[in-house]
């Protein structure tokens, strides 16, 4: 379908949408369940909870209510390690640096918009 009027301008959303950060997360929650001497989840069962936020992945990584006395402390080692190896595997969805450059040779301009919080 063709729009009737022309495209201004495009946003995207930056996690899970333009950029797949699923193996940064996936690489963080094993890591730290590593430190807790516990075995590896597998990589879907974590990119599964990924666009539910940080709170859901310790949730997962380690059965924990947000009402246990340990979940701060697990959540906040969680955000630490995701500090630190911050885009190390993440990577533009297949397809998009095409869409992007597209975008750009027909002077269509494009942004990002995220929740993610500006320390990451």
């Amino acid at each position: 379908m063709i729009p009737s009027h022309p495209i201004e301008a495009v946003l995207f959303d930056l996690d899970g949408t333009l950029i797949d950060t699923a193996p940064d997360f996936v690489h963080v929650v094993n890591e730290l369940r590593q430190q807790k001497s516990m075995e590896p989840l597998p990589f879907e069962a974590v990119r599964q909870q990924v666009s539910n936020g940080a709170r859901a992945l310790v949730a997962l990584s380690f059965g924990s209510e947000e009402t246990n006395s340990e979940f701060p402390q697990l959540l906040e080692a969680l955000l630490n390690l995701y500090e630190q190896h911050l885009a190390v595997k993440s990577k533009l969805f297949e397809g998009l640096e095409q869409t992007l450059t597209l975008l750009e040779q027909r002077n269509i301009p494009w942004g990002i918009v995220t929740n993610k919080p500006s320390r990451f």
